[in-house]
């Protein structure tokens, strides 16, 4: 269907949530009851979104109705702020942390890079877009490349991905 794994799980939960309460064949039952969740209307448009597609694959119909929200900005700290978390992290997620503040990449995008990413010589990290992002290369800062070099000698060699939690599959 094109969806990431992460979604079709997430659609999944939804569908299981829904099919609790109402028969994902009633319609306007299950309309009703996306209509009733406590939430933000955001929250409730993921539960459309997920029924949009059960509905499509089943062949049913219906007029999907529409939540209007407004997207939040998000709450970025300042650099003292910043530098503080870095300072009080692990050799590991602080080089992470300063990966992450130089390339604004996303943290889903940094988990995706694999040794065969990271060019030391050249300094440099290739990362994969992710949802629309473009792909890109980084040169890396000096002090961002040797806190990445330490963690590698020390740590990351072992994983497949450079900058995976433990566990994360």
């Amino acid at each position: 269907m094109g969806k990431a794994e992460r979604t079709l799980r997430s659609y999944g939960y939804r569908l299981k949530t829904i099919a609790k309460y109402v028969d994902l064949r009633d319609v306007e039952g299950v309309k009703q009851f996306i209509s009733n969740i406590k939430g933000t209307n955001a929250y409730r448009e993921s539960y459309v979104k997920a029924y949009n597609w059960y509905i499509r694959i089943k062949g049913l119909q219906w007029e999907k109705p529409k939540y209007r929200f407004e997207e939040k900005l998000p709450f970025v700290p300042n650099g003292e702020a910043i530098e503080k978390i870095i300072a009080s992290s692990s050799r590991k997620y602080a080089t992470i942390f300063r990966i992450l503040v130089q390339t604004g990449a996303m943290p889903f995008e940094l988990s995706q890079v694999t040794l065969k990413d990271i060019d030391l010589e050249k300094g440099t990290l290739n990362i994969r877009g992710y949802k629309g992002h473009a792909s890109r290369i980084f040169k890396l800062k000096t002090q961002t490349l040797d806190m990445l070099r330490v963690y590698l000698d020390k740590d990351g060699k072992k994983e497949k991905h450079a900058c995976r939690k433990h566990g994360q599959e």
